[in-house]
């Protein structure tokens, strides 16, 4: 079917293809056909012939990681990634688009750290760098990542280092990445639903307690025979500025509670 092109085009890449060497061994070979048959000092069709069998196994070895990263990402909504330390190169399954919106599959290291929040980056290498230093292979961090709209989701990443049994150095990465953004969202509800209670205990502590106490004292003065009409008439003046200001308290933390109870709590 390729040869066929050769009319229209002088030259043609034939697909890699395998053969079996004199060792026994298959190799993977890519051919380069040219045609020059218009060309008297050649008069012929010239074949380039080349093994490409690391390369091809390489792609090969990527495109099994890929199916098997599909495979596990249809049972869950993690995204699932592949870290190759000697290589460099970082494999996502396909919720790296589903989630975070990219359409990559391939990407390097450096693609990453770009990408988590310039304020969690250097705590969350940290966690990965003492886990490679003191050889433990499972390690967990919540930090920011970035999407492909410039928005940044709450994710929760649980790597596992794999290492060379020989000399200890750690050879690949594996883990997952989960959208935690929901539930670190609620979190923060229930954070701020708890510190408007705990002003609205304060205001009750101490707010409503000053006008109380002026108002239970100035009582106390109005119930005693031995004070004069004048003093009486003052200590009326007090106790309605009192009672005002009581009442403004009450209200205030009347509104707190409302808003309290009336909260995105659910």
């Amino acid at each position: 079917m390729q040869l066929q092109n050769l009319v229209e085009k002088n030259c043609i890449k034939v697909a890699p293809y395998r053969i079996v060497d004199q060792e026994g061994k298959t190799q993977w070979m890519e051919t380069i056909i040219t045609d020059l048959r218009n060309d008297p000092a050649i008069d012929g069709i010239v074949c380039n012939a080349r093994v490409v069998t690391d390369r091809v196994e390489q792609e090969l070895k990527i495109k099994e990681h890929l199916e098997r990263f599909n495979a596990v990402s249809k049972a869950t909504s993690d995204v699932i990634w592949d870290f190759n330390i000697v290589t460099g190169d970082v494999l996502w399954n396909h919720g790296i688009k589903a989630v975070f919106g990219y359409d990559v599959l391939e990407v390097d290291f450096q693609w990453w750290y770009d990408r988590v929040h310039p304020a969690d980056v250097e705590r969350v290498t940290g966690v990965v760098n003492h886990h490679v230093e003191h050889k433990l292979s499972r390690w967990t961090s919540e930090y920011r990542f970035r999407c492909a709209d410039g928005t940044f989701k709450y994710v929760l990443d649980r790597g596992f280092l794999i290492f060379d049994e020989q000399n200890g150095q750690v050879l690949k990465m594996i883990g997952a990445l989960q959208d935690i953004s929901e539930r670190v969202a609620y979190t923060k509800t229930i954070e701020a639903h708890n510190r408007r209670l705990k002003e609205i205990a304060w205001s009750q502590a101490h707010l409503v307690r000053g006008p109380l106490t002026s108002i239970l004292g100035l009582t106390e003065l109005l119930k005693d025979p031995a004070t004069e009409k004048a003093t009486r008439e003052s200590i009326i003046a007090y106790l309605d500025r009192s009672a005002a200001q009581l009442d403004e308290t009450i209200k205030a933390i009347i509104s707190k509670s409302h808003d309290a109870l009336e909260g995105p709590i659910s």
